[in-house]
């Protein structure tokens, strides 16, 4: 007889809201990575710890996943470059914030997007003049810039 030598972890359960969250975060990483098309259910089960059944139980599909975490990302950036007078937290804010955006023109596809980015817009150009004391949409597309030579250059 063998005996398991393996020290058994104990695990959490999370309430709804909690792993609700946890899933957006593991999605957002691996949507970022990967893009919309290229990241499976499966993938994205595996990422979060949870059986794909789990995951749609916190959300009916996978586009749906998808533009939740590009919203919160959206949102949060903007809201964190508001809040923020510091430039590290500010630079943090903006670099998410064209995440977000490169993120969706990898899924133009995807119903509900372009609306996302039309609604929000005029916020994103008033918290890029903002933080930045130059005109937003300006700003906003020389960083855009700067983030995609910045990864055609690593690939």
């Amino acid at each position: 007889m063998t005996t398991d030598s393996t020290p058994s972890r104990p695990t959490t359960r999370l309430d709804a809201p909690a792993r609700r969250e946890s899933i957006l975060d593991a999605a957002e990483l691996l949507f970022v990575q990967a893009g919309f098309h290229a990241t499976g259910t499966r993938d994205l089960a595996k990422a979060c710890g949870v059986t794909e059944p789990v995951l749609y139980r916190h959300f009916p599909s996978k586009e749906s996943l998808f533009i939740e975490v590009v919203t919160r990302m959206l949102d949060q950036g903007i809201q964190d470059l508001a809040a923020s007078d510091r430039p590290e937290h500010q630079e943090r804010a903006m670099r998410r914030m064209m995440e977000s955006l490169l993120l969706i023109d990898t899924a133009a596809d995807v119903e509900k997007i372009t609306g996302l980015v039309r609604a929000r817009r005029t916020a994103l150009d008033s918290a890029f003049a903002a933080a930045t004391g130059k005109r937003g949409e300006e700003e906003l597309c020389r960083r855009l810039g700067e983030v995609v030579l910045e990864r055609i250059s690593q690939d």
